[in-house]
């Protein structure tokens, strides 16, 4: 499978060898352009980050028969004192954490957004 995330917001999951779509398989979390996608270790689910400033969890079977995400980890920038969006995302591997990037050049930990680092060098 793999996803594409459009500048309104939506993504749409494809079968890798088909491209089919199942409509459970098209969802709307963000309000602005989704600009970083990564998948779980183990394929079963995937985060995304969004210029609005958030980032989502989803659970490829809550997303199958609920057609949601995991919203008690819901994350936005605002907890970074930041208006501004989210450039990427990429998952921890062995935890349910993910590292963001955000608009205004800081790094943090999806879970310790007290301690985000500046990234301008690091990036």
């Amino acid at each position: 499978m793999f996803i594409c995330g459009l500048a309104s917001g939506q993504f749409i999951i494809y079968n890798f060898y088909t491209c089919d779509s199942e409509p459970y398989f098209t969802n709307k979390p963000h309000n602005m352009r989704i600009r970083g996608i990564d998948w779980a270790e183990d394929d079963m689910g995937f985060t995304t980050a969004g210029a609005d400033g958030n980032v989502f969890f989803f659970d490829m079977q809550m997303l199958r028969f609920k057609g949601s995400r995991l919203q008690e980890k819901d994350y936005n920038s605002k907890s970074l004192g930041a208006n501004s969006g989210f450039t990427d995302v990429a998952n921890i591997p062995g935890t349910s954490e993910a590292i963001v990037v955000g608009g205004s050049s800081k790094v943090c930990k999806t879970s310790d957004s007290k301690n985000s680092c500046d990234a301008k060098a690091q990036i």
